[in-house]
């Protein structure tokens, strides 16, 4: 036997801590975005970027024998076992140029501009995301 058990509409008490989870992720976006000037359409990137930086900070302590804390650790040395890696983190919304190709190369001619200005949201697979 089991009960379908429901929480009552609009009572986030009822999980406390994906709530507390999720609205500081939420507040973490919103600084991102503010602080970068990147247009809330890249809220998703915005809020990947602050959950990745909230896995590889030292959230939780280790305790020795005698009671005292010995190490802080990640959850990402928590979960996968080892050190996160921090070197590809970047500023979100940092100003780049970006190199043009194709058709957008050759309309600027021999001495026009073979770059674009752009802004970098994050890592995706083996390159960086840019605005």
């Amino acid at each position: 036997l089991s009960a379908n058990v429901t929480s009552a509409p609009h009572s986030p008490s009822s999980n406390g801590l994906a709530e507390q989870t999720i609205g500081q992720l939420a507040a973490d976006t919103r600084a991102l975005l503010l602080m970068s000037g990147i247009s809330r359409r890249h809220w998703d990137m915005a809020m990947w970027k602050a959950a990745n930086q909230r896995n590889k900070l030292a959230t939780q302590k280790v305790m020795s024998a005698d009671g005292t804390v010995a190490t802080w650790v990640t959850p990402t040395e928590l979960f996968l076992r080892k050190q996160p890696d921090l070197s590809k983190e970047g500023i979100f919304g940092a100003p780049c140029r970006v190199l043009k190709q194709g058709p957008e190369l050759t309309k600027q001619g021999k001495f026009g501009s073979r770059t674009m200005r752009g802004r970098v949201l994050g890592w995706a697979g083996d390159g960086v995301q840019i605005n």
